[in-house]
Order: structure tokens, then sequence, then C-alpha cells
């Protein structure tokens, strides 16, 4: 006889989550060499040096003394006291009841978002965008509003101005028609993927319209230690923006722990209780361990310095070979990518002069992705940092003799 089992049916929640670009092609890369092949990749997010010496111990000796146990959902006290003093050498003035670690910056910006919007706000973010900034807003019922940051790439354009240009907000907390008023904006300096930092002048931009329009704003600073010919400045720094600004960062870039899954994010202290709060049902605490090990890595940052130095020398590599083929790139300031408009990557026939670049142009980026990684090198398509299917991102994050092999690979396209 026939049954009438059936399975239950998943969340439309489920359903509507996508898996990014930026995952599943990490993912291929991953079981390609898994499989043995060998693979030059300028795809991944994460430096290419090894955690220092001096935190692997400090970890090793957290297990050993029995640290072990489960810490507050907030994060050990130690570690909080520690990067108060971090901020405050920046001229950021956090109290440890101000500042909430967690297993990673991911958590913490689910929790943010969590903490501040309802179904149905409306939340600006910068694009092209890190995924899991609209993935996150759209599971909270939030209607998506994207600003185009890659147009104010250069420092006489800046994201506030796009948003006030591109969508007609003139009026502090204007009526959206069918739906409720702005309540946050996103964004992160330095952008991933486009290195791009914002300036003190574009900070204030942003904060006069976050003020003007009673918006949270979310800082995501998880690269805030790779700024190159300059210093790093936060928007919670500027004039009554610490008190609506949740800043986000991370120990994964700065000191290359990113298997150690530590993050931490500062805010205010009704704020921060409610991400501690969301962390506690939710996430429980990072790992005691980690968190142990992350204390001894702020007490150097002579390890940070000398990674950033030679980043800066792969930057300067790629950007002076990219301008020798006279590619079209954003120039990055920061974070240890470059956005590249890959449709003149191909050596083009002289006799040919659009055929080799229009066919670039119609595969698109993740088609354009897997023909580089059948050459042994993986990037990242652009789709998976939003409406960007003419860019891949290229990290410059691995060793100087990789990339030169990695751009000699490349110049070989036909």
């Amino acid at each position: 006889m026939g049954s009438n089992f059936s399975m239950p049916i998943i969340s439309n929640n489920a359903i509507n989550l996508s898996e990014s670009p930026l995952y599943s092609f990490f993912n291929e890369v991953k079981k390609r060499e898994a499989n043995g092949e060998r693979i030059i990749n300028l795809g991944v997010g994460l430096p290419y040096h090894d955690t220092p010496l001096d935190v692997k111990e400090a970890g090793i000796k957290a297990v050993k003394e029995g640290k072990t146990k489960y810490t507050p959902a907030s994060g050990v006290f130690e570690l909080k006291k520690a990067i108060a003093e971090k901020f405050k050498k920046e001229g950021l003035n956090y109290d440890t009841a101000e500042i909430v670690i967690s297993s990673g910056a991911k958590p913490l910006l689910a929790a943010a978002e969590w903490a501040v919007i309802d179904p149905g706000d409306k939340v600006i973010i910068s694009s092209p965008y890190y995924p899991p900034f609209v993935e996150v807003a759209k599971q909270m019922g939030a209607e998506v509003v994207l600003a185009d940051g890659l147009a104010c790439s250069s420092p006489d354009k800046g994201m506030a101005g796009g948003v006030l240009g591109d969508f007609g907000i003139t009026t502090p907390n204007p009526p959206w028609q069918g739906g409720k008023a702005l309540k946050l904006l996103i964004f992160n300096s330095p952008n991933n993927p486009i290195g791009k930092v914002y300036n003190k002048e574009e900070l204030e931009e942003i904060a006069k319209f976050a003020k003007d329009n009673d918006l949270w704003v979310i800082s995501d600073e998880c690269y805030s230690d790779f700024v190159y010919g300059g210093n790093y400045l936060s928007i919670a720094s500027l004039p009554d923006m610490k008190e609506r600004t949740i800043v986000i960062r991370s120990f994964s870039k700065s000191y290359a722990m990113t298997g150690w899954r530590v993050g931490y994010a500062a805010g205010s202290v009704d704020v921060i209780k409610k991400i501690s709060m969301y962390l506690d049902n939710f996430i429980g605490c990072a790992s005691s361990i980690s968190q142990y090990a992350a204390l001894a890595a702020l007490k150097d940052d002579g390890f940070t310095e000398k990674m950033r130095g030679e980043l800066d020398e792969n930057r300067k590599i790629l950007i002076e070979w990219l301008d020798k083929k006279g590619i079209e790139y954003v120039y990055p300031e920061g974070a240890f990518y470059v956005f590249v408009k890959y449709a003149n990557l191909r050596e083009l026939d002289p006799s040919d002069e659009h055929g080799a670049r229009s066919e670039s142009m119609r595969i698109g980026s993740v088609a354009f992705a897997m023909e580089l990684l059948e050459r042994g090198i993986a990037v990242t398509p652009g789709v998976a940092f939003g409406d960007y299917d003419d860019y891949i991102r290229i990290s410059y994050s691995v060793g100087k003799k990789k990339l030169e092999e990695a751009l000699g690979k490349i110049s070989k396209l036909s």
C-alpha cells in the first residue's frame, strides 16, 4: 500500500537565505587543493602570515592553566580592558561595559543588526558590500537600500553625497511610500572588496547624514590596521557619533588569527547590553582559549606593523602591473584587495580591438574566475559583492613570489 509520509517544510527564512559566491567559490578552491591541485590563492580574505608564536603560546598556556571553561557571553574582562586601552590610543574612550567580545565579527554583525532594526525598516548599505551585511538585514525583515560606494572611490566623492543624490533624501527621517523610514547605515572602512578608506571629510559627511536622519551606524573596521599612507579614523570618534555608532572589529586580520575566531564590538551601554543578550541566547561565549591568546596579541603591535609593510609592497607590485597593462581598477587605500575590471585582463589581438574584451565581458565574473581556477589561480567573482559582474576581487595577501607567479600566468591569458 502507498504511504502518506511527507517531510516537514523548512522555513521561508531558510529558503530565502542565499549562498554567496564568495563562500561557494572558496569551497571549490579548498576541494581542489584537497585533491592535490596547486592553487595560487588570490581570492581568500585572510593574511598569509602565521599567527605570532607568542600568541600561540598564550593559547597553549591557557589550556595548561585550565582556562577552558565558559566565559561570560560578553567576553573575558581582562580582554575587554585591553581592548579599551587600544581604543584609547586612537582617541576613542570606551568603558569595559561598552565592549562585547564574540567568536569573530559575524555574530556581532548579526547581533548589532538584531538590536537596532525591526521588520520593514530601511537599511542603507554601502556597495560593493561584504555579503553578510545584506543577508542578515534581509533575514531581519529589513528593506535594503544600496549606496554605490564604488562611485565614491575618488577623494572628491563621498558615499553620503551619493545617497542623498540617488535616493532624494533631503529632509530628516523622510517618509517612505509603503514602509518605514530609514533606521540604519552600514559601511566598512577600509572597504572589502574595493579597499576604500573614508577620510575625515567623508566621514563628517556620513556623520551629518546619520544625525540628520537619526540613524544608527554600524562601522565595520575589521581592516582598520591595514591603511597605507595615513592613519585610520573611526566615525565613532566624531562629535555625537559614539552614541549612535556600533564599531565592529576583529583579531582575524590584524593578528593573523582567522581560525581562532575572536571579534569585538563597542557602542553605548544600552545597545551593548542588548548585543550581549543576543549572544547569550543564540551564540554563547567565544572560545576561552582564543580570548587569552587575543589578550597576548594586543601586547605587541610590531607584528601587525611588519605585516602591513609586507602587504603594502605587494599592493604596489599589483598596482604597477595593472597600470602597465592598462587595466581599470579601484585604487586601494587599505585592506588587502584590489577590485579589478577584468575585461581587458586578456591580451588583446592588435587586429581585434574589441573581440577578446567583449568575450570576457560576456562570460561573467564567476565563469571568468573558473577559467583562472583552471589555470591554478583563485580570485573572487565580483558578483559576490553585489551587482558587479564585470569585476573580480584580487587579494594580494600572498607571498611576493606567488603573487608575481600568478600575475605572470594571468598575463598569458588569450
